[in-house]
């Protein structure tokens, strides 16, 4: 996915699959996500390989960044002010570091990857 500003939109950004084809290799990269009313970039569990990196999300109605799937590498991203966590991802994740969360509705901002 280019790089885009979803703020006016009040979009989400969600990666799933809908045909036979499959959904592997996908990039969410440098996308800024505001006021959503679900998570803001979310990851169901069947896509494979997905990469969210240098995302901005803010304001999500639930986690900013949710992945449902292990084989998703999660780095450089920020996540503020969302209403449950910051970034919510299964166990086996891959954490590719530079995560940061601040503000997020939950007490822990994060869980299965590190955020400072």
């Amino acid at each position: 996915m280019r790089p885009r500003s979803l703020a006016s939109a009040r979009r989400s950004i969600l990666i799933t699959k809908i045909t036979d084809h499959g959904a592997v290799g996908n990039v969410i990269r440098r996308n800024e996500v505001r006021d959503t009313r679900a998570s803001g970039i979310a990851v169901d569990p069947v896509p494979k390989r997905t990469l969210i990196k240098r995302n901005h999300v803010v304001g999500a109605g639930r986690s900013g960044i949710i992945v449902g799937s292990p084989s998703t590498t999660i780095m450089k991203n920020r996540a503020v002010r969302n209403d449950r966590f910051g970034i919510e991802a299964v166990k086996g994740v891959i954490d590719g570091g530079g995560n940061r969360a601040s503000g997020n509705g939950r007490a822990r901002q994060c869980v299965n990857v590190k955020c400072r």
